[in-house]
C-alpha cells in the first residue's frame, strides 16, 4: 500500500514568514504569527529559502507566546546534511493536508 500527501498552504499571510531563530529541534516563527497551540501539533513546517532550504519536519509542540515550534526530532537527526534554521530561514506552515491512498490490486 502506498500513500501520497498533498500539502496546502497560503502563499502569503502569517502561515509564511522569516524565522526569528532556530535551535537543534526548534524554530522560532515570526512575531506576527498567532495560532492556537492545539491546532499546530501535527502540522508540518517547511523551510522554503535561506538557511535550511528544503528541510521540513512535523510539529510536536508550539508556544504562541514565545512563537517557538518544537519538531519531532533534531533537524540533523532527520537528515545528516540538515542544519539548524536561523534568522535567514523563510518558513511555511501547512494549513491543510490531504492524504491519498493507493491500495493497489486487491484481487
Amino acid at each position: 500500500m502506498r500513500s501520497i500527501q498533498l500539502i496546502d498552504a497560503p502563499t502569503d499571510g502569517y502561515w509564511r514568514g522569516t524565522a526569528q531563530a532556530g535551535g537543534a529541534s526548534t524554530i522560532t516563527l515570526s512575531a506576527s504569527f498567532s495560532q492556537d497551540s492545539d491546532l499546530m501539533i501535527g502540522r508540518f513546517v517547511f523551510i522554503t529559502s535561506g538557511t535550511g532550504i528544503g528541510q521540513f519536519a512535523q510539529i510536536t509542540g508550539y508556544n504562541n507566546t514565545t512563537k517557538v515550534v518544537t519538531i519531532e526530532t533534531a533537524w540533523a537527526t532527520l537528515d545528516s546534511s540538515w542544519v539548524t534554521p536561523d534568522n535567514t530561514s523563510v518558513y511555511l506552515v501547512e494549513s491543510m493536508r490531504y492524504k491519498l491512498w493507493d491500495f493497489g490490486n486487491l484481487s
